[in-house]
């Protein structure tokens, strides 16, 4: 019977980080030898690289007391401009 090597020479993982999934390997002395993001774009095209600096990034957080202000004041305005309109509509 084989022994078996309880430490493989080479080995291959995978990891994934939000929404980035990539490869890397582990060699003999245990560290990093190879590292390739799956969808790492090599050449992206401007308007990917536009977006990227400008429109895919975390959106502005607004607080809880602004967000129950506004909730509290869509009603009265809707109600106010849906008047609006009927007045104007009948004159």
């Amino acid at each position: 019977m084989q022994p078996v090597d309880p430490k493989p020479n080479k080995r291959e993982l995978t990891y994934q980080v939000g929404w980035k999934k990539g490869r890397m390997e582990i060699g003999k002395n245990g560290k990093v030898t190879n590292h390739r993001p799956d969808n790492a774009p090599s050449n992206a095209s401007a308007l990917v690289r536009f977006m990227e600096r400008t429109a895919w990034k975390p959106a502005f957080r607004i607080t809880d007391s602004i967000m129950i202000a506004i909730l509290w004041s869509v009603p009265p305005v809707a109600f106010f401009l849906t008047w609006l309109l009927v007045y104007y509509l009948g004159i």
